[in-house]
């Protein structure tokens, strides 16, 4: 994969999750992590032929033997240097120390030894101390040092004036790493755990008020479907009421208002029903909905029961309910026989 695909807005991608990377290192294998107690292996460090003492995250502390076991160098033998890069360099801060480590040693490159710790972020800055000796004085002194297990082969250290210790590059030093590696992944572990339960805790009253809420809905869906028919009852009765009254206004205006029922049920099919019923200026006018409106406008003006049957809207069908739309004006045979 080419360099420009990894460009977001000139930014390189790849240093942003070095920089996450670099962070994570940091808290979990730094001396002054408030995790390192936990997870660093305690370390027996020989100094000398006769001084010894454990060193557990760059602290002495007490006891007399540890599974791991380090070589302190003298400082006859080991080269401290004092580092300082920019803390953006930390991203590709191996290359950076290669470099320094082939730039400063004065060992062939086969017998160089070095380690590096970093000590101090600050102001933008990265400072750091790198270890450098030989391989071949390293194993000189060794052999002078009464190790607990030489069957298993020992970290080499070296130690600043300030006081730092400094593990080198080595297959021991590594294996001690691996072992801290694996408990960091059982904190990260834990933490994850520790993290979903506090997200399911929280997630409890979340779900019961969705669960009363969803029975809240239900109740009130249920209370909806059974106040239906209810509701179509009272339209119903609404439409009948205004039926009535404009019946009652039909007989005040000397026009049997039974009769005229009594013509308009046995002259409309099974299929028709009225929405409306109206007296107005000596007409009566019907709305209402039919399968074939035009029939029934023809079929009552055949009937011979009224005077005039005329159609006072068009006549549409509806697709909800597949019947005509019709709005029908009556004259009844008194009001044309008064004209």
């Amino acid at each position: 994969m080419s360099d420009a695909q990894w460009q977001f807005l000139g930014y390189d991608i790849r240093a942003g999750f070095r920089y996450i990377k670099a962070g994570w290192s940091d808290f979990f294998s730094s001396d002054a992590s408030p995790v390192a107690s936990s997870l660093h292996e305690p370390v027996l460090v020989h100094e000398s032929e006769t001084e010894r003492y454990v060193v557990l995250a760059g602290k002495k502390v007490a006891g007399d033997s540890a599974k791991y076991e380090a070589v302190l160098l003298p400082a006859s033998i080991s080269l401290i240097k004092h580092l300082s890069l920019p803390v953006s360099a930390e991203s590709d801060i191996d290359s950076f120390i290669g470099l320094e480590v082939e730039a400063s040693s004065p060992f062939p490159q086969s017998d160089t030894l070095f380690g590096w710790k970093v000590i101090d972020r600050s102001d933008g800055q990265l400072s750091l101390v790198l270890a450098i000796s030989s391989a071949r004085l390293s194993q000189q002194f060794i052999d002078t040092v009464p190790l607990s297990n030489r069957a298993m082969s020992s970290e080499i250290w070296a130690k600043t004036e300030a006081g730092e210790f400094i593990a080198f590059q080595s297959e021991a030093y590594s294996d001690r790493l691996s072992k801290q590696r694996g408990k960091q992944k059982w904190l990260v572990l834990a933490m994850a755990y520790v993290m979903l339960a506090l997200v399911a805790i929280a997630a409890v009253p979340v779900a019961a008020k969705f669960l009363e809420m969803r029975e809240v809905r239900q109740l009130y869906n249920s209370l909806e479907q059974q106040a239906n028919p209810v509701a179509a009852v009272r339209g119903d009765l609404a439409i009948y009421n205004q039926m009535a009254t404009e019946l009652n206004l039909i007989g005040a205006q000397q026009v049997d208002a039974i009769e005229l029922l009594d013509t308009l049920s046995s002259l409309m099919p099974d299929d028709t029903y009225l929405l409306l019923l109206e007296y107005k200026n000596g007409g009566i006018r019907l709305d209402g909905r039919s399968s074939n409106a035009a029939m029934l406008l023809q079929q009552l003006d055949r009937s011979g029961a009224f005077a005039k049957v005329e159609s006072i809207a068009g006549i549409r069908k509806e697709g909800r309910t597949g019947k005509e739309r019709f709005s029908l004006l009556i004259t009844p045979l008194s009001e044309e026989g008064s004209e």
